[in-house]
């Protein structure tokens, strides 16, 4: 109101306005002291009647908020520390002492956090739902100790994780939003320090270095290169079918420490059976680079040896004692060797005959070294090099370049490439002469036959000397 009003223009007006002001000062103090006395003697009583001591209303109202926190969450202590953060990035750098960032330098199972955790994965349980449930109350656990300690347990092998997939999973590997997707169940069986010894031994034997603790985490690799070798020591015929591995078959289903501990009940019968598969690998390896050889000098034309490879392969030898492949390998090369020089000699031969019947042509003699080679070239009269025969492989090679049809067809070539170089030399030294192509004869029966052909011979003939000379051809 005394704002309202404005200010007074007369003195008894100034001298009301102060009056009113005392007034209203008053009631101000009044009123301070009042609200200042009802807080100063407040009470804070918590659900059940209990009354929270104090001198000032702040201390009543922290201590009251406590309660309630202890109320709501009366197990927060138990993971109350700073230090799970680094208890996850320990652990998911694989060291075996991730829980001393908390102060807790004993096994995992002796922590009460992870106790805590074990105690409720019952038959097993999603890390999403164990997140929920320590989060909420009466935990109110920050995840990073939830993660920590699934993490620990984990590479203790007290507890086992599967990921989506329902297969075993390396946790420390996978990101930490795929935490809440994996399933944690509880560990029946207890890994010992032999057991751990013995899967080491069974990595170093197929070159798997397994650091210390990380043995459940490098078991799979382990069983992965031994399957592997198994694969390898067969094959496809002629190799032998792969081994049976009544040993590994029996390890491969399990998960968990049961499968650690049945692998390092097996170890020595493992590594065993893989250093036979490494030295069955290696004969494979070293014997077929010769069966390939002589199944192709068989398809190359070495048919004599055809039946001896068809058993080879259907009886899955190629790893028998004394070497089945060796002899027939040399007996094939020997065959196709003598058939390969026999074609080369007699296509040589055809060519021999061939230079023969051109020196002995009038017209080749007037050509010039270089029109001769030309005319050679184009007509497939140059004669080409012996095929190297020396081993199986230098056979295989030739053949395969040319085979002893090819060599036939060429040397079938030779006398129609002479009858070409001549027409081609004797249009060079004589551009008149006529190339006239003879009638075909056909089967000459009797004489009569004959005589009808040569008939139509002389007539061709005849005919083309009226524009010329002529040279005739088949």
């Amino acid at each position: 109101m005394l704002d309202q009003r404005g200010n007074p223009k007369t003195t008894e007006g100034e001298l009301a306005q102060k009056a009113m002001a005392a007034r209203v000062s008053a009631a101000d103090r009044t009123v301070k002291e009042i609200v200042e006395t009802t807080v100063r003697n407040a009470e804070v009583v918590l659900a059940g009647g209990s009354v929270q001591s104090g001198t000032y209303l702040k201390d009543r109202l922290h201590t009251a908020a406590q309660a309630a926190l202890i109320r709501l969450y009366p197990r927060f202590d138990t993971a109350d520390d700073p230090g799970w953060e680094r208890v996850v990035k320990s652990a998911q750098a694989g060291q075996i002492d991730a829980l001393k960032a908390v102060g807790h330098n004993g096994a995992p199972d002796t922590n009460p956090v992870c106790q805590a955790i074990r105690a409720r994965l019952g038959a097993g349980r999603k890390g999403k739902e164990l997140r929920d449930e320590f989060e909420g109350s009466p935990y109110g656990w920050p995840q990073d100790a939830v993660d920590g300690a699934l993490l620990v347990l984990v590479q203790a092998g007290s507890i086992r994780v599967t990921g989506e997939d329902g297969k075993d999973a390396v946790l420390r590997e996978l990101p930490r939003q795929k935490i809440g997707l994996c399933r944690f169940l509880p560990e029946t069986h207890t890994v010992t320090t032999t057991h751990k010894r013995a899967i080491r031994a069974l990595g170093q034997a197929v070159g798997i270095n397994v650091p210390p603790d990380q043995e459940g985490e490098h078991l799979p690799l382990i069983l992965r290169s031994l399957r592997e070798a198994a694969l390898a020591a067969g094959g496809a015929a002629p190799a032998p079918q792969p081994p049976a591995s009544p040993d590994l078959d029996a390890v491969e289903p399990l998960s968990g420490n049961e499968r650690t501990i049945e692998a390092a009940s097996r170890k020595q019968p493992l590594i065993d059976a893989y250093a036979a598969w490494v030295a069955c690998r290696q004969a494979i390896a070293a014997r077929l680079p010769a069966y390939l050889t002589t199944k192709r000098l068989v398809e190359l034309g070495a048919h004599g040896q055809q039946a001896a490879m068809d058993d080879i392969v259907t009886g899955r030898r190629l790893l028998d004692e004394p070497d089945p492949i060796s002899p027939l390998r040399q007996d094939a090369a020997g065959e196709l060797r003598t058939r390969l020089n026999t074609a080369y000699d007699t296509y040589q031969a055809a060519l021999d005959q061939a230079e023969a019947t051109l020196k002995a042509d009038a017209d080749w003699q007037k050509l010039e070294p270089e029109e001769k080679h030309s005319i050679r070239a184009s007509n497939g009269l140059l004669p080409l090099p012996r095929p190297g025969v020396s081993s199986p492989e230098d056979i295989v090679t030739a053949l395969t370049a040319r085979g002893l049809a090819g060599w036939a067809d060429l040397t079938r070539g030779v006398p129609v490439g002479v009858q070409a170089a001549l027409d081609e030399a004797a249009e060079r030294a004589r551009p008149q002469v006529q190339a006239v192509t003879l009638p075909p004869a056909g089967t000459l029966a009797d004489a009569d036959a004959l005589d009808v052909w040569l008939g139509s011979v002389r007539a061709t003939l005849t005919a083309a000397l009226k524009n010329g000379p002529i040279r005739p051809r088949f």
